[in-house]
């Protein structure tokens, strides 16, 4: 897929959470012209986030457990799994993820120790095997591990004022609030109980990228703050050369207040506080 047409802008900063609701809700697989104008403005802006992985960079992988392997003396010892194991699963147990759709399987890799095993949420007193992956050939990538997430309101309350104006956004900002919002998406955590329907427009834009001639995505880690994570779309372009294997001895869990609080009065009443944002008045 090429665009036709240079100096595309994004529309609205919201928008990909608007295409991801237009795929669940509207059409999977035929995008309208305002869609498929997103798409290309995506790709027309994603060429900026190109880096290359080159060959012979090692990157690593994590899967939870270990193997017990006998030896010719009869003796049982725990090691790690086997690198021939360590790869991506085979097409018809390749399940859907951020990334990858269901029966496609894509390789998975941390640029550090910390975050693979990280990636894999191991619990206190699991065993954890680690693979290191040889980069076989410069690959190129799309980064988009540096482009943070925004707060893009449509509308502001101004300061002594109970106006409401809308909120105007530059093409800077609207393109900086996209591609924050797709970081986010690819590096959001995945649950079981989650619809796979939310992979839809992360699915999506993967595909899109890797038919422009990319060789994977690289993207921040939710669960550390110490490196990312690259996803592979040619597992076959990485190969284990080895393995370590780790017990897990601590799990630290950090937090912060994402909300107002609900308050309630003594008659049973619930309060709820709203959220809004303040702008200074226009001179």
């Amino acid at each position: 897929m090429q665009t036709d047409n240079k100096n595309r802008q994004f529309n609205d900063p919201e928008d990909l959470l608007n295409f991801a609701k237009y795929l669940c809700e509207i059409n999977r697989f035929i995008l309208s012209d305002y869609w498929d104008n997103f798409i290309k403005t995506v790709v027309e802006t994603s060429h900026k986030r190109a880096k290359i992985i080159e060959k012979g960079v090692t990157l690593v992988r994590a899967r939870i457990g270990t193997k017990w392997v006998t030896f010719d003396d009869g003796d049982e010892q725990p090691c790690p799994i086997s690198p021939l194991d360590m790869g991506p699963p085979s097409k018809d147990k390749a399940i859907e993820g951020r990334i990858n759709p269901k029966g496609i399987p894509y390789l998975y890799l941390s640029t550090n120790k910390e975050t693979a095993i990280a990636e894999v949420r191991p619990w206190i007193g699991a065993d954890a095997t680690l693979g290191y992956f040889k980069i076989l050939e410069d690959l190129k990538v799309i980064d988009t591990s540096t482009d943070k997430q925004k707060i893009c309101s449509k509308y502001a309350i101004y300061l002594n004022s109970e106006e409401m104006r809308p909120i105007t956004y530059s093409n800077a900002e609207k393109e900086e609030c996209i591609w924050g919002d797709i970081n986010a998406a690819f590096s959001q955590p995945i649950s079981p109980n989650d619809s796979t329907l939310k992979y839809l427009s992360t699915q999506y834009l993967s595909e899109i990228i890797k038919t422009n001639g990319y060789d994977g995505i690289a993207y921040k880690s939710s669960v550390s703050e110490k490196g990312h994570n690259i996803c592979l779309f040619y597992p076959d372009k990485a190969k284990c050369i080895g393995c370590n294997m780790f017990k897990i001895n601590k799990v630290k869990y950090e937090f912060e207040q994402s909300g107002n609080p609900v308050t309630l009065s003594e008659d049973n009443r619930v309060f709820h506080t709203r959220i809004t944002n303040l702008r200074p008045i226009d001179e």
